[in-house]
C-alpha cells in the first residue's frame, strides 16, 4: 500500500478593504445641512464620544413614516397588526427607489462619520465637554479646603471556610 500525501493550497487572496479618509468637522458641518442622520450622529459622537450607530434600512425609513401616519388615524389597532399592513405595502409601494436612495446615502455617510470617530476618539479617553466643565468647578472649589487624615486599613486576614471534607483557606 502505497502512501499518499494531498497538499492543500491556500489560493484566495483578501481583497484590500477600501479605506475611507477621515473628514475633517468642517466637512461633517456641511454634510449635517443635507441629512438628519448626519446631524444627530454628529451630536452622539461629540457628546458622548460613542461610535456612530448604523444607519436605518429602507424599509425601517418608510415603516417608521408609515407606522406614525396609521398609528395617528387607527389608535386602537394593535402594533402587530399595523407592522403586518406595513410589511404588505412595502411590497407593492411604488416610491420605494425615494427610501433605497436615502438609505444608500445614509450609508455613505455612515462610512464617513466612523472613519471621523475612527481617527478622533477610537482607543482615547473621552471627556464630554460639559463634565470636563463640572471637574474644572470641582477642582477649583476644592483648593483651599483641609481633606480629613486618611484611615489606615488593617491588613485582610485570611478567612477559612469549610465546604464538607475540604478546608479551604482565602488569602
Amino acid at each position: 500500500a502505497g502512501i499518499i500525501f494531498i497538499i492543500i493550497q491556500n489560493t484566495m487572496t483578501t481583497r484590500p478593504r477600501a479605506t475611507t479618509q477621515a473628514p475633517t468637522l468642517e466637512e461633517l458641518e456641511v454634510l449635517k445641512l443635507s441629512s438628519p442622520y448626519v446631524e444627530k450622529m454628529l451630536a452622539r459622537i461629540s457628546e458622548t464620544g460613542k461610535k456612530p450607530s448604523y444607519p436605518l434600512s429602507a424599509f425601517c425609513m418608510y415603516s417608521q413614516q408609515q407606522r406614525d401616519k396609521l398609528k395617528a388615524e387607527h389608535p386602537e389597532i394593535p402594533q402587530t397588526i399595523i407592522l403586518e399592513q406595513i410589511r404588505k405595502q412595502w411590497k407593492t409601494v411604488s416610491t420605494k427607489q425615494q427610501y433605497l436612495d436615502r438609505a444608500r446615502g445614509d450609508y455613505q455617510h455612515y462610512k464617513r462619520l466612523l472613519a471621523y470617530w475612527e481617527d478622533q476618539f477610537k482607543g482615547k479617553e473621552f471627556v464630554s465637554p460639559s463634565k470636563a466643565e463640572e471637574s474644572k468647578e470641582e477642582t477649583t472649589s476644592l483648593i483651599g479646603k483641609r481633606s480629613s487624615p486618611s484611615r489606615i486599613e488593617e491588613p485582610i486576614k485570611p478567612v477559612a471556610r469549610n465546604t464538607g471534607n475540604l478546608k479551604i483557606t482565602l488569602q
